[in-house]
């Protein structure tokens, strides 16, 4: 074995066995990705397109108190609480997010917590029924202060018919009809009445119903108007799954490039330098918003900081904990918290 294994070293060197490694695996992840494809065609492309939310105001909610006394002030509140300070924010600035009436527009489905906070999630609402891709997170950080607002809104939305003409059962066999469904399948089927936001129909009540099957294989979402039975929408989700993109902030590459100043320059003594990573607003504010691309998520559905290249790992003791989120846009830490370290590794 091992004289097959110098014929071959010598006969082809490392460099050109690399590229052929590489070759085979760009081959391989063709193959897949045709794979993942092949049904690409049952796919509908329907949804309104929608302008992202993003509102983070740095020197005014995370870093207008932080000092060398940041660990030491960190106060402890009930949900109730953190939910208070969440309503009265998007409340007093429903305008900015595009929220006609906080009271019947927008319901808060769960609070997830992290080492940089609470968020809560809000999901929007027509008539009570709840409306695909659309839902605000709100973040509130452990001074109580709302850190982080991001997600979609989609304003003015009014429906035509507001009552179901045909039964979940019958959108299940509308959807399996439109997918010609011959396999096993994967497991259950379900129907949830939600609105879709079309993009020539404008508003639908739809059912939103998912078939996870083997042929054609995929986890199918399909939308069925709930009013005629046309198919509105089909994804195949199986797609998706290999990965979500999500947000976090980093140095790009860092503070003092970012800055265009010299370790210690300031008019601060501890302003720039690492001061034992602790907060200080002259490195925060120099962290920049980021595409994580492709995330994957753990075996509770939370999104963690790895993907198809790249997985974060730590082998030594003490083994920091690597941040696992309800929420894929929630990656964002100030400079002492261990998580921030992790988010710019990836």
């Amino acid at each position: 074995m091992k004289s097959v294994f110098k014929t071959i070293m010598s006969t082809y060197p490392p460099l050109v066995l690399m590229v052929v490694f590489l070759l085979l695996l760009s081959v391989n992840q063709g193959i897949a990705q045709r794979g993942y494809h092949q049904h690409h065609d049952l796919e509908i492309d329907n949804l309104r397109t929608q302008k992202t939310i993003a509102v983070f105001d740095a020197k005014q909610r995370l870093l207008s108190n932080i000092n060398k006394d940041f660990n030491r002030i960190t106060e402890i509140s009930s949900p109730e609480v953190i939910k208070s300070k969440a309503d009265s924010y998007l409340n007093q600035n429903k305008a900015r997010f595009g929220i006609e009436n906080f009271s019947t527009d927008i319901r808060m489905e769960r609070i997830s917590k992290s080492p940089a906070g609470s968020h809560l999630i809000y999901q929007e609402i027509v008539e009570g029924i709840p409306v695909y891709d659309a839902r605000i997170v709100v973040s509130v950080n452990n001074k109580n202060e709302v850190s982080f607002v991001t997600g979609n809104f989609r304003s003015g939305l009014t429906l035509r018919y507001k009552q179901p003409r045909i039964q979940s059962l019958q959108a299940i066999e509308l959807a399996r009809a439109y997918l010609n469904v011959s396999g096993e399948l994967r497991g259950d089927q379900k129907t949830e009445l939600m609105v879709f936001d079309s993009k020539d129909k404008g508003p639908l009540l739809t059912y939103r119903v998912e078939i996870p099957c083997s042929s054609p294989f995929g986890d199918w979402e399909v939308f069925v108007d709930a009013v005629n039975g046309d198919i509105v929408h089909v994804k195949n989700l199986i797609i998706f799954k290999s990965g979500t993109d999500g947000t976090g902030m980093i140095w790009a590459p860092d503070p003092l490039t970012m800055a265009g100043v010299y370790y210690g320059q300031g008019e601060e003594d501890d302003e720039y330098v690492d001061n034992n990573d602790n907060d200080h607003p002259s490195l925060n504010d120099q962290r920049i918003f980021v595409t994580l691309k492709d995330l994957y998520t753990d075996d509770n559905g939370d999104y963690v900081l790895e993907g198809p290249y790249v997985k974060l790992t730590d082998r030594e003791s003490p083994l920091d904990t690597l941040p696992h989120l309800n929420d894929p846009d929630s990656f964002i830490y100030t400079r002492q918290e261990q998580e921030f370290e992790a988010v710019m590794v990836y």
